[in-house]
Formats: C-alpha cells, sequence, structure tokens
C-alpha cells in the first residue's frame, strides 16, 4: 500500500464518506465534506443574501478572484447538503491530487481542506466588508 492511499485512510476515521462538518472560520459559516468518490471538498456562505440575478457575475468574478487549491470549482447552493445561501467552494479532485481513483499526486487531508477553508474565508470576509458585492 502507498503512503498516499495510507493517509487517505487514516483521513478517513475523521471524516467518512458522505459525511460534511460545519463550522465557523472568521465570522463565516463554512463547511468540509468527504464525497462518496473520497475526495474533500471545502465551501465558505458568502455573508451577504446575493440577488439571483447578481450570483452567476458573482461565480464569474470569485473564480477570477479568489486563490484557493485548484481554484474556486463551485458557486450555488448547498440545499441537497440541508444548507441555506450562497456557497463558494473548491475540490481536491484535480488531476495532480490522489484521489482513490487516481492513484497519482499528493493526497489532500480534512486538516489540509481546512486550511484552504480559512484562506478562502478570509478572501471573502475582506471582499464583503462594508457589504460591497463586487467591484
Amino acid at each position: 500500500m502507498n503512503k498516499e492511499k495510507q493517509k487517505y485512510l487514516a483521513d478517513l476515521k475523521v471524516l467518512p464518506l458522505n459525511w460534511s462538518e460545519v463550522f465557523e472560520e472568521d465570522g463565516l459559516k463554512c463547511l468540509v465534506r468527504r464525497t462518496d468518490m473520497g475526495h474533500v471538498n471545502g465551501y465558505v456562505k458568502v455573508p451577504v443574501d446575493l440577488p439571483y440575478k447578481e450570483r452567476s457575475s458573482f461565480g464569474e468574478f470569485a473564480e477570477e478572484n479568489f486563490s484557493v487549491h485548484g481554484g474556486v470549482t463551485f458557486t450555488g447552493s448547498l440545499e441537497m447538503l440541508g444548507q441555506e445561501g450562497y456557497w463558494v467552494g473548491f475540490d481536491t479532485a484535480h488531476c495532480y491530487d490522489w484521489t482513490p481513483q487516481w492513484n497519482e499526486g499528493e493526497y489532500k487531508s480534512v486538516d489540509y481542506v481546512k486550511g484552504e477553508i480559512k484562506t478562502l474565508a478570509s478572501q471573502i470576509k475582506k471582499h464583503f466588508n462594508g457589504g460591497v458585492l463586487f467591484e
């Protein structure tokens, strides 16, 4: 068994398949989720209620302006996970990431993803400081 798979199996004890953990970072609601495919995703809730007509523009803005592992790969609702509001997120299933399906690269743990969530939350909070939607 390779080292990355060992890290993954140990990390499954921290957050099992299809489980999520909600927490607060820098005053913002955050969520870390292990998918059914085994990789871990991170999300931060946008601290304002974005009007529906502004969501696609904000999604483009987030992809271009927020720096996180692999880039922003998700903007939208997490209602399927029982969460309200508009969220910005990223995943750890890129060609350079180890996953159970792709045995190359480096495995990104729950702790790693929480660190990236902290970085993303800081960027989002800085951007929305003062209630500005986007520039």
